[in-house]
This record gives structure tokens, sequence and C-alpha cells, in this order.
């Protein structure tokens, strides 16, 4: 009985250290033209190393990215018209909402 009762803690607990170990944000996007209207194009998000983990392409300005680990990312937008401005990092939490919010540049 003892026994039982020690795997149960012990797939509990490891449980709650995946769940723990692994939640992931929500990056919610705006992005603006240079007078602050909503501008469409594309988001994404790379690490250090230059690999693509996010990416959404805007509608009215807004897209949402899933599941994105928490850590430093470079910021890189494609317009859909004009020049793409110069990538920027950001910090994304581990958990929760985020709200990004990046202009076009032009």
């Amino acid at each position: 009985m003892h026994f039982a009762r020690t795997v149960v803690w012990a797939g509990a607990l490891l449980l709650w250290l995946c769940g723990t170990a692994f939640a992931e944000a929500k990056v919610v996007v705006e992005l603006k033209d240079a007078s602050g209207k909503p501008a469409d194009g594309e988001v994404s998000l790379y690490t250090k190393a230059g690999e693509r983990v996010a990416g959404c392409k805007t509608a009215a300005g807004q897209c949402e990215m899933s599941n994105v680990a928490g850590g430093n990312y470079e910021v890189r937008v494609v317009p859909k018209s004009g020049a793409a401005p110069k990538p920027r990092s950001a910090m994304i939490p581990p958990e929760g909402r985020a709200k990004l919010i990046v202009s076009t540049g032009s």
C-alpha cells in the first residue's frame, strides 16, 4: 500500500514538473506603419542562432503566435509594402500572454 501511494505521488509530481517546464506564451502582435495605422505583413521570431521559431501574417495589423517558449528573440518584419525595418529584440515571458507592437518603419 505504501508503494502504491509513493507511485501516485511520484506521477503527480512528474506531471506538475512537466507542466511547469513546458509552459508557453501566446504572443499577440500589432503591426503599425510609420503613421501608427494598422499595417499588414509577416512578423517572425528568431533565436540568436538564426532559427525561426514562430511567425504570423497580420490581417488589419494583427495576428497571434501560440505556444512560444519564453526567451529573448530577434523580431523580423516583412511588410506587405515598403522596406523591412531593422530586426529588434524582444523578451517573451515563459507563460501567459505577451503583446508585441511592431512598426514597419516606412
